[in-house]
């Protein structure tokens, strides 16, 4: 084998420092999401939206992308009995459509058919079981939808897929999935879904993060094997020296 590359702990630093900021700021919360219905009034004047578990503050605007208008929050708490109201004009009355097209809320792009998302996720959870981590999701409504890319990170920036799940299709019945973990990282794992349609349109869930075994009995080195030009995570356990090898 021939050696590439070597170097010491002072050249890891900046990167553990990076990984231990994320963490301190998002800890293990569950990411935003898309809301799972969005409702147009008053001839494009206003929406009301309504999430599962709404976002804690609530976007502070949205954007229709098929007009390129802005719609600033006015009120409402996001529940089903409560939506939230987000309006360019000067009220949240008027006629009521459901809404077809795209809008980007909180930096998500979030596509509707009549109202509704592709799914509607109403779970998605991780659990320590054994050695391993499950994921449980499931859906209430599935529309159009080939099904899920699982897919995995150990700093929440790069991500691989680890396995695809066939989705329903169209139903309006409760769907449960579940994939098993079978090789988790020592440490923090983050998991996201990857929803894709018959037309190929993407959708992303919300992330999540569980932690397994003890990040000080090694460092994570991920992804593993490493292309030109990418990063790699090395976990926050101080390391005196890393050498690389080629295959």
């Amino acid at each position: 084998m021939k050696k590439l590359l070597r170097f010491s702990t002072g050249k890891l630093l900046l990167s553990c420092f990076l990984f231990m900021l994320f963490t301190s700021i998002f800890g293990t919360d569950s990411y935003a999401q898309c809301p799972s219905q969005a409702v147009e009034i008053g001839n494009d004047k206003a929406f009301t939206l309504v999430w599962g578990t709404p976002p804690d503050p609530l976007p502070a605007s949205i954007v229709d992308e098929g007009t390129g208008t802005t719609y600033n929050y006015d009120s409402g708490a996001g529940t089903s009995g409560d939506p939230a109201c987000y309006r360019s004009g000067p009220n949240c009355n008027g006629g009521v459509t459901n809404f077809t097209g795209t809008l980007t809320v909180d930096s998500e792009t979030c596509a509707y058919s009549a109202g509704s998302l592709p799914i509607e996720l109403s779970t998605f959870t991780s659990s320590l079981y054994q050695n391993q981590i499950v994921l449980d999701w499931t859906t209430t409504v599935e529309i159009n939808n080939d099904g899920f890319s699982i897919e995995k990170s150990a700093d929440g920036f790069q991500w691989t897929e680890l396995s695809w799940v066939e989705g329903a299709g169209n139903t309006l019945e409760r769907q449960a999935y579940r994939y098993v973990d079978s090789s988790p990282f020592n440490g923090n794992n983050y998991y996201r879904l990857k929803q894709v349609d018959f037309d190929g349109s993407q959708h992303y869930s919300n992330i999540l993060s569980i932690k397994y075994g003890d990040r000080d009995g090694s460092a994570v080195i991920f992804p593993n094997p490493v292309k030109l030009g990418q990063s790699i995570f090395l976990g926050d356990k101080p390391i005196e020296s890393v050498e690389f090898f080629d295959s």
